[in-house]
């Protein structure tokens, strides 16, 4: 009866185990059922136990189970009791414990297979071992224990993924050129060297491999042709990306929707958009309907290229997939970008309406829109909705409203907006600085400014070139903006050709035009080159101080320089004529800016007609 008992219990776990029905509770009560029977049932019952709860990825409960079963002298594991005890102790991060249970193995003479070496040398690999798993590789093949393709997939993979992919590829290569002992590389085994090539930007290597598998006689797969694809998207090769794909018509392989994803995303990060949307027909077409990830690209791609009418056109054509937070942002963003206010709202209702909560960047992107067409009211009635939604705005959040605010005149609202965002305990960068930096120098606040930029400085935010320039924009005297200058330079920030010409502006309007060439020698030897700004600012300094003939040679030095005169540098120098009552010499200017199609504009009339009160 008790015979009986235990085949049945065999049975059961077996076919419990096959069909992937047994749970943890279930395997626990049966496993204590059959070590308090009279009759205990043999290793392989619980050998079937053992698996179905490792593949539970309950490995403790395995190993727990076993050091109970190893108390009973009747019952004796085997090759394959050994070889899920390997596999757990390895998947519990214990390489060691698992090289215990094969000298074990090895001392009961029992004959180590694939699955005995293959979990220890792939945990190895996953740890980094590289030379240790090399060691056993080696033994493995001098010691002529049986192993599978499975072997060479973890050895190849574990090279690949340590970074080398070329000891790999010489081992598969000398794999496929070793007699009929050793064992062949399959084609994971070749996807593994292709992606590693890929992953050190080697693409022509990886290429090539293709060929090789297919003269092997080993058939790409799906992963082979979407690794390939991805690679020449990111390198920008278009053409062989669309080629490789083409050439699987000639291949038992069909794309399926990840490869067209692969093509039709690369395509849409490439900004090709005609040719994805070709791409995404012909998926239609051959009966392959496009997932969220294909809608979420091409809407991206359209509305990155402004194209919203086509974007809209897109998502009704693709109702059957329906869109997430990021579809929806993308169009939103889209619509925020070119102004349409009333479209924005219509999608921010619809997303609503779906159960799509928006997330911070839908928001910020709502916000950013408001503060580009001034309506900041609009723009802080969201920010509180977002707080109400438990949405904690970001940085970039605080710097749209905080820049329009500041920009608008309403350095006031900004400076408490800037509080509240302290308070949050959001951390200000150095484009909230400038936005508060610049604001207060528009209003005068130099000194609220110089102690803003103290405080970035005491947070170790360093202001960069736009906070400089906009503090020397407002700096009432060249010394102090000097001051500022040498700040820059002691903070290694390169000023740029913005800079100078503030500081030139400073200074030739003080008459100091020897300074001003100092400056342009400057700027030759710290390779910043010169504007039609920064000319137009030292003529003004000479026509200010009357030197007119030093002002028309900097004004005649321009085309040598690959610099045509404007409006404003004809301007210059028309009124410095005027201020000199040299009449003819304006008039003369006049013509002369006529003939090269600039014409004169409301400043140039009034410096034409005070001569006639001369």
């Amino acid at each position: 009866m008790e015979r009986l008992r235990s085949l049945i219990c065999k049975n059961w776990i077996k076919a419990k185990a096959e069909s992937g029905s047994l749970k943890l509770p279930q395997a626990l009560s049966a496993f204590h059922s059959m070590i308090n029977m009279s009759y205990l049932p043999s290793i392989w019952a619980f050998n079937h136990l053992f698996v179905a709860v490792s593949k539970m990825k309950e490995y403790s409960s395995v190993v727990s189970m076993y050091k109970q079963l190893m108390s009973f002298d009747r019952i004796k594991p085997n090759i394959y009791t050994f070889n899920t005890l390997i596999n757990c102790f390895c998947n519990l991060n214990r390489v060691d414990l698992g090289f215990s249970i094969l000298a074990v193995v090895l001392k009961r003479g029992f004959q180590p297979d694939g699955y005995t070496m293959n979990p220890l040398l792939r945990r190895l690999f996953l740890e980094f071992k590289i030379n240790e798993a090399m060691e056993l590789f080696w033994k493995i093949v001098d010691m002529e224990y049986p192993c599978d393709a499975f072997t060479c997939s973890i050895l190849i993979n574990g090279l690949c993924k340590s970074g080398n992919t070329h000891l790999a590829l010489a081992l598969l290569r000398s794999m496929n050129g070793a007699g009929a002992g050793w064992f062949k590389p399959n084609v994971v085994s070749y996807n593994s060297v292709i992606h590693g090539l890929h992953a050190e930007g080697k693409q022509e290597e990886a290429t090539s491999i293709l060929t090789d598998m297919i003269n092997m006689g080993i058939s790409p797969d799906e992963y082979t042709f979407s690794t390939l694809i991805n690679a020449f998207i990111k390198e920008g090769k278009t053409k062989d990306a669309v080629a490789l794909f083409d050439s699987m018509s000639q291949t038992d392989i069909k794309p399926n929707v990840v490869i067209y994803n692969s093509l039709v995303c690369g395509l849409c990060k490439l900004g090709e958009w005609r040719l994805a949307t070709e791409y995404v027909e012909n998926m239609i077409d051959c009966g392959i309907l496009p997932n969220l990830l294909t809608l979420s690209s091409m809407i991206n791609a359209l509305c990155k290229e402004g194209r919203m009418t086509e974007a809209i056109h897109l998502k009704k054509v693709m109702h059957f997939v329906k869109p997430d937070v990021v579809t929806y942002t993308s169009l939103i963003h889209g619509f925020c970008h070119s102004g349409q206010w009333g479209e924005v709202l219509s999608l921010f209702n619809e997303m609503m309406e779906e159960g799509i909560m928006p997330d911070v960047v839908t928001l910020s992107s709502i916000i950013d829109a408001c503060c580009k067409q001034g309506r900041t009211k609009e723009a802080l009635s969201i920010m509180e909705q977002m707080n109400e939604r438990g949405l904690k705005p970001n940085v970039i959040t605080y710097n749209s409203l905080l820049n329009e605010l500041c920009h608008s005149g309403q350095w006031e609202d900004g400076t408490s907006l800037f509080n509240k965002m302290m308070e949050e305990g959001i951390v200000p960068d150095a484009v909230t600085f400038s936005s508060l930096i610049d604001a207060l120098c528009k209003n005068k606040g130099i000194k609220e400014a110089l102690t803003i930029l103290k405080l970035m400085t005491a947070r170790i935010l360093e202001p960069n070139i736009i906070t400089h320039n906009s503090l020397l924009c407002h700096s009432r005297q060249w010394r102090e903006a000097t001051k500022l200058l040498d700040r820059m330079v002691n903070h290694d920030i390169l000023p740029d050709v913005v800079t100078f010409n503030i500081l030139l502006d400073a200074i030739c309007r003080n008459g100091m035009m020897s300074k001003a060439h100092e400056i342009l020698d400057m700027l030759t030897h710290i390779g910043v080159k010169p504007d039609l700004i920064t000319f137009s600012l030292v003529i003004h300094g000479y026509c200010l101080q009357g030197e007119m003939k030093k002002a028309v040679d900097i004004f005649n030095s321009l085309e040598t320089m690959g610099l045509l005169p404007d409006l404003v540098c004809y301007t210059i120098l028309i009124q410095g004529y005027v201020k000199c009552n040299r009449i003819n010499d304006a008039f003369r200017l006049v013509l002369e800016m006529t003939k090269m199609g600039i014409m004169p504009d409301v400043i140039t009339y009034k410096a034409l007609h005070s001569l006639k009160r001369l």
